[in-house]
């Protein structure tokens, strides 16, 4: 199935914190620039989480799945 960027994001966003449980915003933004070939700019990120609350929420500088 063919996803859009921001959706493939989210997805692994979504993955990776399911293995890790949680994780800081630099770990995440580390995630996704080193297993994407197009990466993600730090504004992006912080538009993926802030937009996607119902996905994701942040607890004590750590961000978790929902």
């Amino acid at each position: 199935m063919s996803y859009g960027r921001n959706k493939q994001k989210i997805l692994m966003i979504q993955d990776y914190l399911n293995d890790v449980g949680s994780a800081s915003y630099q770990q995440i933004y580390v995630h996704l620039n080193d297993n994407t070939y197009w990466g993600v700019s730090p504004g992006q990120l912080r538009n993926l989480l802030g937009k996607n609350v119902s996905k994701f929420v942040k607890q004590r500088q750590q961000w978790r799945n929902v």
